[in-house]
């Protein structure tokens, strides 16, 4: 949970370093108390091996955890590590480097385009994770822009 949390968040508003040094210090301390096979089973399940993949590698090449720290974890190219730590060090904790404009529409179209932009550099190196999360937020847009539209009337 806590590593699909920290996904949501890398996408739509951004991470910092804090977030994955967390998952990561969480992970240390009770990997040892997983039931690997579960585990194992969710990842498949829910597609989230590529992403998972892809932060174990940035934990162990930039916080020095071991891979013992993520099971059935598998190291990802260097370019793939580097463009994720590009992308969470440019975009700041929780979007910091590039806060929301005023307004709710164009806070709304705002936020559209800043996850289209994220998406669309995941795209290259995890197709399927990154078209998937953008119907999904679009869904999500449009829920809860009508829901909002409704209140504000």
């Amino acid at each position: 949970y806590i590593l699909l949390h920290l996904w949501d968040h890398f996408i739509s508003t951004g991470i910092g370093l804090r977030h994955v040094s967390d998952w990561a210090l969480y992970m240390h301390r009770f990997a040892s108390q997983l039931d690997e096979e579960k585990l194992r089973q969710n990842l498949e399940a829910f597609g989230f091996a590529p992403v998972w993949n892809l932060f174990a590698s940035l934990a162990v090449r930039c916080l020095n955890m071991s891979w013992t720290d993520f099971p059935h974890a598998q190291e990802v190219p260097l370019s793939y590590t580097n463009k994720l730590l590009n992308i969470i060090l440019m975009e700041g904790n929780f979007g910091r480097r590039k806060p929301r404009p005023k307004g709710y529409i164009i806070g709304k179209v705002n936020m559209y385009w800043r996850v289209t932009k994220m998406i669309s550099d995941i795209v290259p190196f995890y197709p399927r994770e990154g078209i998937l999360y953008y119907f999904f937020f679009l869904k999500l847009g449009v829920k809860h822009f009508f829901l909002d539209w409704r209140h504000m009337r």
